[in-house]
């Protein structure tokens, strides 16, 4: 048992949203109370207290949308680029070589490195969507037993890409599959397969509706609505259909899907929201390159971006964004309420189990992040404070599921070091490729 205590508590949770000096209980994998200090210190006398110094208690982070396992994320850092520049070859080419390169030994080296990245950040929860048609066989389980042995909650799912051939679909169709089945029979609740699916302009063909049919209600779908110009021109000339309109249309829309883009405009928001589908703008991912629809009145989801692991920051960008789009449209607590509320909202439904909020019976996903405060908190202001004033990296301490996983900056029973140094020789024979 453990007791949290000396913070100020920010729980998400409308009955109690905030306490100037609380404590929070937890027992095994939940939280069992929250409230008075002295008042649970007196009930749990023999729990192990976790010191929070002052700092901010709140429930652990959330990402909608990672990338953290294809080249576009850690792999790519800090080298690969160059590294085909000074070898000359185009950038077609230096990315078709990454991708032919990548193997099961990098897809966990990079995915333990994302899950050290996502703690160290306050990130308990991860939705990864995996692309590389050239290592698709045995990739899911390798990614998702590197998540859990670390500890973060995973959904994960291997992209079908609707614009490669037929046979590299069906390969990660049977991925997706071969997942399901794993995770049906390990029964950890603390993964979730879902269907991966990139949505452009169809030039091999509509399978959507296929797509549906087969994965039924299994699990739901986590979709790259690659909506550009060009791929909504291709679109409407084939279909006379939005990339948007056919994912609707087809059902793959709904309120177990996930879609992230980096455009919606005419309307796109406020049609996948009617579906209930979960959108996920890619402020961060796009360098804030998102466009929104003037009639959007749906809080979307929100990720931290394909190489990136703050959430803070993410939600900085999506507040100036939402700011720029239709000024005095948006309520000024719209990040927020992405970052809090709907990401919470999210993963409780996909996972089957509250996470994102501090109350009694939630899982014991709890951070402790580390802010000197000069001008007064409260419950209506505190979630601003974080969004406005914190950073991802300012966190402290992380439990996940009742298991400790760094307290006061240190990683526990986890060699940051190790990781670091498998991650990049995998990076350096991954870019040997261009050499």
């Amino acid at each position: 048992m453990f007791l949290f205590k000396n913070g100020r508590i920010i729980t998400h949770d409308q009955q109690i949203p905030y306490l100037d000096r609380g404590a929070v209980a937890v027992s095994n994998d939940c939280i069992i109370a929250v409230g008075d200090e002295k008042q649970l210190f007196a009930d749990y006398p023999k729990a192990e207290t976790i010191d929070a110094r002052g700092g901010l208690i709140m429930p652990g982070l959330i990402n909608l949308h990672s990338r953290c396992t294809d080249i576009y994320s850690i792999g790519l850092a800090g080298g690969a680029q160059s590294a085909g520049l000074r070898s000359g070859y185009a950038a077609a080419d230096r990315q078709k070589k990454l991708k032919a390169g990548l193997n099961l030994e990098y897809l966990r080296n990079a995915a333990a490195a994302a899950a050290v990245e996502s703690i160290r950040n306050g990130i308990t929860s991860v939705f990864e969507y995996h692309s590389s048609p050239s290592c698709t066989s045995g990739s899911l389980q390798t990614i998702a037993s590197a998540f859990r042995e670390i500890g973060i909650r995973a959904s994960v799912c291997c992209e079908v890409d609707e614009n490669e051939p037929w046979r590299l679909q069906q390969a990660a169709v049977e991925e997706n599959l071969n997942f399901y089945n794993y995770c049906a029979a390990v029964r950890d609740s603390r993964m979730h397969p879902a269907f991966g699916l990139r949505i452009a302009d169809g030039t091999n063909g509509d399978n959507l509706s296929s797509y549906r049919e087969f994965w039924e209600d299994k699990t739901g779908f986590h979709v790259l609505l690659e909506n550009s110009e060009f791929n909504i021109g291709n679109s409407l000339r084939k279909y006379r259909k939005t990339p948007a309109e056919r994912m609707i249309d087809s059902g793959i829309a709904g309120e177990n899907t996930i879609a992230a883009a980096s455009r919606f405009d005419n309307g796109e928001f406020e049609a996948l929201a009617k579906t209930g589908t979960r959108v996920v703008p890619l402020f961060a991912e796009e360098c804030g390159k998102a466009r929104l629809s003037a009639d959007c009145r749906y809080v979307p989801g929100l990720s931290a971006g394909a190489s990136r692991f703050d959430m803070l920051e993410s939600a900085r960008a999506a507040s100036g964004e939402f700011g720029r789009s239709e000024a005095g449209m948006y309520s000024p607590k719209i990040a927020e309420r992405m970052l809090f509320e709907a990401n919470a909202e999210t993963a409780s439904k996909l996972f089957g189990e509250t996470v994102g909020v501090i109350r009694p019976g939630a899982k014991a996903d709890i951070i402790v992040i580390d802010y000197d405060c000069y001008t007064p908190m409260n419950a209506y202001n505190a979630e601003q404070h974080v969004v406005l004033n914190c950073s991802g990296r300012k966190c402290r301490t992380v439990m996940t599921d009742g298991k400790l996983l760094m307290l006061d900056g240190d990683l526990i029973g986890i060699s940051g070091s190790d990781i670091k140094l498998r991650a990049q020789r995998s990076a350096e024979k991954l870019w040997s490729a261009l050499y």
